[in-house]
């Protein structure tokens, strides 16, 4: 679980480099991406970042996207990442394990907000899971972030969904709803 805590803030930093970020890129259009199991939406205006572009990333990222606009190397972003778990369990206990390794394992820690949403499996029915809000740092060199996390479990499989944006975004509202959108789908 560490190892994919820290691989998930580490890609995000690659996509973010150092600075501020620009909250206006998100626009109210939004696509829809499939990538069996799961879909998301993500504003039109962001563009897909290959996990072969990331330094040192391979396989555990689903699906990455940023936004065009940079302010100071930053661009708001959207990452799926994926990791196999030993049995199954539901998308609220994976949520609830993860919320405990994110306080012990991120450099300067700060909980925003954590509370119970829905999402949707591949038959349509809610499941709940957690939607955690916080500010971190990979380490002492990367520039802390607010990010907003969902967790989701699927056969065998933990999904975590996260936006990173910069410390000084207060509308959270409009991310909290990409993120939101997640769900399972049938292949």
């Amino acid at each position: 679980m560490k190892r994919l805590i820290t691989m998930l803030l580490l890609g995000i930093s690659l996509l973010t480099g150092c600075g501020g970020g620009n909250s206006g890129d998100i626009g109210n259009e939004t696509q829809t991406i499939k990538k069996v199991p799961i879909q998301l939406n993500v504003p039109k205006a962001w563009r897909e970042v290959r996990p072969e572009d990331l330094k040192n990333q391979t396989g555990d990222i689903v699906l990455s996207y940023a936004g065009l606009n940079y302010t100071n190397g930053f661009a708001n972003n959207i990452t799926v990442t994926r990791e196999v778990l030993k049995e199954d369990v539901t998308s609220l206990q994976y949520a609830q394990a993860n919320l405990v390794n994110s306080a012990k394992f991120l450099q300067d820690y700060l909980k925003l907000d954590d509370k119970e949403v829905m999402i949707q499996d591949v038959d349509n029915n809610n499941i709940p899971t957690r939607l955690h809000t916080f500010e971190a740092r990979l380490d002492q060199v990367e520039r802390k972030r607010k990010y907003i996390q969902l967790y989701a479990s699927y056969q065998k499989t933990g999904y975590t969904i996260t936006i990173a944006v910069p410390l000084d975004e207060t509308d959270l509202g409009k991310y909290e709803n990409l993120i939101r959108s997640f769900r399972f789908v049938k292949e």
